[in-house]
């Protein structure tokens, strides 16, 4: 894991001591990896692995490890709002539908991973992607039909999350935009538009 030009002697002694009392019961070999990753890291030039991380990483089990992968599948998309990728859903039977529950995701809010943003949906809204725009447009209203959504929830990593995710080296799915699709259907056209 160490590369050429990385320095194990510019470590910080404060933090050797705390990383080795984070993880010194370690035995699941996926997070043992994890924490060997993030002593390479420390040992880079332009290192910055905080203490909030060393913490976050101690409470989480190989479970959180895994749903996290199982969430990076299961993105709508590469969404970049503060560097932050998501899953965009109006109500919890979305998160059933790829086979995430809902508690999970409380699960990792808890640990500051992930965060639940509301977004009021108006007649026409936009997440700023990497290299496009999605863009949510209200269906006329159909005679006797209210319009029922009135917003959705964007749950979204945290800059914890993000790192985490770096560390387990995950590749971000982002090829959801059906599915995304088929939850707003009945308001909503969604559409992808390239910058």
């Amino acid at each position: 894991m160490l590369e050429k030009g990385d320095n194990p002697e510019k470590l910080d002694n404060d933090w050797v001591l705390r990383f080795f009392e984070f993880c010194k019961n370690v035995s699941n070999e996926d997070l043992q990896y994890v924490w060997a990753k993030i002593l390479a890291n420390e040992c880079k030039e332009n290192s910055n692995n905080s203490f909030k991380l060393l913490n976050t990483i101690s409470e989480i089990s190989n479970n959180e490890i895994n749903l996290i992968r199982k969430i990076l599948k299961e993105c709508n998309y590469g969404i970049r709002n503060f560097e932050a990728i998501g899953i965009i859903c109006i109500k919890n039977e979305y998160l059933e539908d790829i086979d995430i529950k809902y508690d999970e995701i409380i699960k990792l809010e808890d640990f500051g991973i992930m965060k639940r943003e509301i977004t009021t949906l108006q007649d026409e809204i936009s997440f700023d992607l990497e290299n496009e725009i999605i863009k949510f447009i209200r269906k006329p209203k159909k005679k006797g039909h209210l319009n029922l959504i009135k917003y959705a929830n964007f749950y979204r990593f945290t800059h914890i999350g993000m790192e985490i995710i770096e560390l387990i080296n995950e590749e971000i799915s982002g090829n959801q935009f059906k599915k995304l699709e088929k939850a707003f259907d009945y308001e909503y056209n969604v559409m992808l538009e390239k910058k």
